[in-house]
């Protein structure tokens, strides 16, 4: 191994090399996110060039002489070319058996997410499909079996040697997924840990004429909310917080140049708070073995912001309120008012989040008439007002 060379003295603005990948949204989060804290506390001088996740390292780099790194290395050669460099440096998503300083999150509390969306959807039959099966994948898959418990997952990985992440998708792989769809029980939930594996997925059920999300229910466990709301159907998907994820990697690293340390071992791991399921249409089914219960939910899903109540919906599954509370309770382990206000709070989120509609008007737009109760009952539920809400999904998604 190479002698590391001797680093010149503290800087009074510190160069600081990003290796993080703008083809995708979340990549792009993430640079926001260091952006932030870099506004917000000191200038770097920051060394950065557009590349995929997978690009090998550019040529500048072998000369480059910093102060601190923040990577998503993805091969164990970028890996041991940094460790060599002797600087500080922080991983977003680092092979896990190297030593280094890590932001990130549980992968065990997205395999729970994921778990639990596809069960209240009333799935009791699961899938697993990627492209590959690189360690993050390995890690994913592990906590989504772990989190179904004793229920069977059928799994599908679709690979060549020698093509990188995601291999070069030709008809022999095409064939080889459709017969394993065909082969499953359904209807199924899937879980494709990847953007690009669960496209593939909808593309190819399309083609062999199996419907969305009624016979195959898909969720991506990465979200992009441009390509996942444009692919057909709709792809529900995993959101974690990247801009957070960012901002904690550039607190982290500021921290390690300021004490001069270039020791690995710190990790820092964001809570589950800062993940959940972006539900759409892909998703967007319902199964269980009651089909008055089925009527019942259907007609939530279809009316709930219109004002509805729990006595319109018993009506509607030809039973009372509570025989229905009971068959809710049973079948889907909620209550027909929690299947209501859980239908409410995706649309306020989604208002607040993608337009710009007034917050007044957004209480009505729900089916909650009372500007009080409406913000009470935000509130409530996600622990800010509607127009903290707001304000944090507009920082969110602004550009670097």
């Amino acid at each position: 191994m190479p002698a590391k060379k001797k680093r010149p003295a503290r800087r009074t603005l510190p160069r600081v090399l990003l290796l993080v990948e703008t083809t995708n949204t979340q990549g792009m989060e993430i640079l926001t996110g260091i952006s932030r804290y870099v506004e917000e506390h000191r200038p770097w001088s920051i060394y950065f060039q557009e590349r995929a996740i997978t690009s090998s390292l550019p040529s500048w780099t072998w000369t480059w002489e910093g102060d601190g790194i923040i990577a998503r290395s993805a091969t164990y050669a970028i890996h041991k070319r940094f460790n060599d460099m002797g600087l500080p440096r922080v991983e977003l998503c680092g092979v896990p058996q190297l030593e280094a300083n890590r932001v990130g999150y549980d992968t065990a509390k997205t395999g729970q997410l994921a778990a639990d969306h596809l069960k209240k959807c009333g799935l009791t039959n699961f899938g697993f499909f990627a492209f590959g099966m690189p360690w993050w994948i390995k890690d994913t898959l592990d906590s989504f079996q772990a989190a179904l418990g004793d229920v069977p997952c059928d799994v599908c990985v679709s690979s060549k040697r020698g093509q990188g992440v995601y291999p070069l998708w030709n008809e022999a792989q095409r064939r080889q997924v459709a017969r394993w769809l065909k082969s499953l029980p359904k209807p199924v939930g899937i879980l494709s840990p990847a953007g690009n594996s669960a496209r593939t997925l909808l593309n190819i059920c399309r083609e062999i004429d199996i419907p969305v999300p009624e016979q195959v229910a898909v969720l991506c466990g990465v979200e992009d909310p441009i390509l996942n709301q444009i692919s057909t159907p709709s792809l529900s998907a995993i959101e974690l917080d990247m801009v957070r994820l960012g901002y904690e990697a550039a607190g982290l690293l500021d921290r390690l140049m300021q004490e001069g340390s270039s020791r690995g071992g710190q990790t820092v791991q964001l809570p589950e708070s800062f993940a959940r399921v972006v539900p759409r249409e892909s998703t967007d089914t319902i199964v269980v073995d009651n089909p008055d219960v089925a009527r019942a939910v259907r007609y939530i899903r279809d009316h709930a912001c219109s004002g509805i109540t729990v006595r319109e919906v018993a009506d509607v599954a030809c039973m009372g309120c509570r025989t229905l509370e009971r068959q809710f309770l049973r079948l889907l382990g909620v209550t027909p008012a929690q299947e209501i206000r859980r239908v409410q709070l995706a649309h306020a989120r989604f208002l607040l989040s993608s337009t710009d509609v007034p917050i007044e008007s957004i209480g009505p737009k729900c089916g909650l008439t009372s500007k009080k109760y409406f913000l009470t009952f935000f509130r409530r539920h996600e622990g800010c007002t509607p127009g903290q809400f707001r304000r944090s999904c507009l920082r969110r998604y602004s550009t670097v």
